[in-house]
């Protein structure tokens, strides 16, 4: 949650460290240490190589171990700390420190507000009589604590309490986002006397279960949720000028990584956009890396598609679009967005994000469209993906025709001319548009080859490759549709419909070269 509040204020960091194993890691840099620390006083300060950037820092070390370490706050003063009981622990020990306040009190949202959103219980104390119809929620992760494993789970919440209409909760994090998203807030507190919450005793009253709730939450105006934005901002800034420039002094550069994209330096961009078809590799491309690259395949397709549809059907509103895509790489920070949808909204991502590179998974024609069928007979989609795929096939220009057409139309798909037309327009408008240097083709057999290329490319660690995950996603049934044409027609239209198979592709003479 609070690396979450960084990145969206600073953009992209190059990676992260474990806090708990802090003294044992080696790494040049600024370190942002923000947040609680720290269980084993024995695994700390950190390396020299790294200057570390306190800010909204909360320390449960006792004041002798603080006191040993003087030297190290010393050096990386002055401490942001994140409430007044680390402020007077610094000050006890003579460290320069200021109250900076907690940075998730930064979080911008980026969901509409509602008032008659589900009312939310977050991890509440027993007997806390709740209001009718309340939502059970909890605020408790998986056990692995690394940015990359919990982002998924960090957006789902953070976006359930800016949908919410009312939040009940003990919890510090639940509580400091709510006010940050303006939704109204109930704080129950266990434990009044602990020192983590006096970021929260000038914000909010707290609450006695055993007094009950009352009628409404907390509301904080607009006006003060500005103010306290504006502040976490200023304060994160300040820190990392600060660390930034005592880095200098070290004669090194700074690792502190920067938003790529040119439009609007508080957006993340990644590194590369997968731009195949379906079925040509997209899921194997976001697959290939682990930790700490972060990766998604179809990214939010749900709210995609539907812009995609307007776009097709002529409704095309360029700056609706193109806030979505800058609002959904700011919440999900990717540094691999892959997905055959990048494909209709690659003139928006070119001109959004000009730093970022751009992969084409390259699958020959045959094996492509055994493998679309064989996915298509699989699942269902919904209404929307429906109108997509006609939208690529286009039943209104190329309608079935023939005997092997009517196969087809038998089991619910479109002409063979409708399907190899998409094929060959998908390729050759990529490689049309996309400027050269900006773009890698890769065949879909040689992920794993090429994947050392791939990250070289990207400018991605090669280290964060998994070799093993290069093909994912086959489809686990064949049904063997396109073996049951006529394998004379589907050459014959394959060569009026697909010039480029001879140029990518000029070991496959016909059908018979290729193993469906």
């Amino acid at each position: 949650m609070q690396t979450f509040a960084v990145e969206q204020m600073v953009g992209k960091l190059d990676g992260y460290l474990d806090r708990e194993r802090i003294s044992h890691q080696s790494a040049s840099g600024i370190l942002i240490a923000n947040g609680w620390w720290k269980h084993r006083a024995w695994d700390f300060p950190p390396k020299p190589g790294l200057v570390t950037a306190y800010v909204g820092a909360h320390f449960a070390l006792s004041e002798s171990a603080i006191r040993g370490f003087k030297d190290h706050f010393v050096e990386s003063a002055p401490v942001g700390c994140r409430d007044l009981a680390t402020l007077e622990l610094m000050k006890s020990v003579g460290v320069p420190c200021y109250l900076s306040n907690c940075l998730t009190l930064g979080l911008k949202r980026w969901l509409a507000q509602v008032e008659n959103g589900p009312v939310l219980a977050v991890d509440v104390p027993k007997g806390t009589k709740l209001p009718e119809g309340c939502q059970l929620l909890s605020h408790h992760g998986p056990m692995s604590s690394h940015p990359v494993h919990m982002r998924p789970l960090t957006i789902s919440r953070l976006e359930a309490y800016q949908a919410a209409s009312l939040v009940v909760t003990s919890r510090l994090h639940v509580a400091l986002p709510c006010l940050a998203f303006g939704t109204p807030l109930m704080f129950v507190v266990p434990q009044p006397d602990d020192p983590r919450l006096g970021c929260l005793k000038e914000l909010i009253p707290f609450i006695d279960v055993s007094e009950g709730l009352p009628d409404q939450g907390i509301r904080l105006s607009v006006q003060t949720r500005d103010e306290l934005r504006k502040a976490a901002s200023s304060h994160l800034s300040f820190a990392v000028k600060e660390a930034e420039a005592r880095f200098a002094k070290l004669g090194s550069r700074s690792r502190l990584a920067r938003s790529n994209t040119t439009k609007c330096d508080t957006f993340h961009s990644p590194r590369i956009f997968g731009v195949g078809p379906a079925k040509s590799g997209t899921h194997s491309l976001a697959a290939m890396f682990g930790n700490p690259v972060r990766s998604e395949h179809e990214s939010r397709a749900d709210k995609l598609i539907p812009l995609i549809l307007k776009k097709l059907t002529g409704e095309y509103d360029a700056g609706q679009l193109k806030r979505f895509l800058l609002k959904t790489t700011q919440v999900r920070l990717l540094d691999v967005d892959s997905s055959q949808l990048n494909f209709f909204v690659l003139e928006e991502l070119l001109e959004s994000f000009s730093g970022a590179r751009f992969v084409l998974t390259m699958r020959d024609c045959y094996s492509w469209l055994d493998s679309f069928i064989n996915d298509s007979l699989r699942r269902d989609v919904n209404a929307n993906w429906l109108r997509l795929r006609e939208a690529r096939f286009r039943p209104d220009l190329f309608p079935l025709e023939g005997n092997d057409d009517e196969l087809l139309a038998n089991y619910g798909l479109y002409s063979l001319r409708g399907y190899l037309t998409y094929w060959e327009h998908h390729y050759r408008h990529v490689l049309e548009t996309v400027p050269a240097d900006k773009l890698l083709v890769v065949r879909t057999s040689d992920l794993t080859d090429r994947a050392m290329e791939i990250a070289d490319f990207a400018e991605l660690p090669r280290w964060a490759v998994k070799l093993e995950e290069c093909h994912q996603f086959k489809n686990p049934t064949k049904h063997g549709v396109l073996a049951k044409l006529s394998r004379e027609h589907v050459d014959a239209v394959v060569t009026e419909c697909c010039p480029s198979m001879k140029a990518y592709f000029p070991e496959i003479a016909s059908m018979k070269d290729v193993k469906l």
